[in-house]
């Protein structure tokens, strides 16, 4: 992970647009996702990063642990909203792990992310635009890897997030066996009630080759590391 950029950190009414635009069982979620409880969890767990970004870990931690405490006394909940708030919980406390080199930590806090992420869309489909999180948990995956210094790994996350790109490999696999592809995501969006230039996803903007350029960038980083010495026949 990179201290001075953890992805996925929503942009005010960003993917709420997308909801809200998807029928009027989203635009009802979308309201009941606005209630100040709910909005609440989510500013506590984004106020835990910038703390954690900012090098404060013991304070990021703390916030941290009381945003969990409200997660499980907030009731009742839509189980849908639980999922989402417990993305961003758990994908910042992985972030919070990996501050304090605790790797498999992090890795089991980002299976939960998933996780949550899949169960959010099972629930509630118009909440699909969310399976391009998993993208940039690979990416996490793979930033955890490298500083384990374990190299296939790494590879092996890297490669996964490429294929997500280019659409050979699923962000998601829901219960029932449904693969969510990036094409998947983009159809949802293509499909919604928006101007042609407002209707694409977040994260989903970029056409295939220039996101492929920005993740090559990316990877190049991940192999150009400070201080690391990768062996290229492993």
């Amino acid at each position: 992970m990179n201290k001075k950029q953890t992805p996925g950190e929503p942009k005010i009414g960003s993917w709420l647009r997308f909801v809200a635009a998807s029928c009027e069982a989203g635009r009802y979620w979308c309201d009941q996702y606005r209630q100040e409880e709910y909005k609440a969890l989510e500013r506590g767990a984004f106020h835990a990063l910038v703390l954690l970004r900012k090098g404060k870990v013991e304070a990021g931690c703390f916030i941290l642990a009381s945003v969990e405490s409200s997660l499980r006394n907030v009731q009742p909940m839509p189980a849908s909203i639980l999922c989402i708030l417990e993305r961003w919980y758990y994908g910042i406390l992985a972030y919070a792990h990996y501050c304090c080199e605790k790797f498999d930590e992090a890795m089991q806090a980002l299976d939960q992310a998933d996780g949550a992420v899949s169960a959010a869309i099972e629930l509630a489909p118009f909440l699909v635009t969310f399976a391009d999180h998993c993208f940039e948990f690979r990416l996490q995956r793979a930033r955890i890897a490298r500083n384990r210094r374990r190299w296939q790994e790494m590879r092996h996350h890297i490669e996964g997030a490429r294929k997500m790109i280019e659409g050979q490999q699923p962000f998601c696999v829901l219960s029932d066996g449904r693969a969510i592809y990036r094409q998947t995501v983009r159809e949802f969006c293509a499909s919604l009630p928006l101007p042609p230039e407002e209707n694409v996803g977040p994260g989903l903007a970029k056409d295939v080759e220039a996101r492929l350029k920005d993740f090559d960038q990316i990877a190049a980083g991940l192999y150009a590391g400070p201080g690391l010495v990768i062996p290229y026949n492993v």
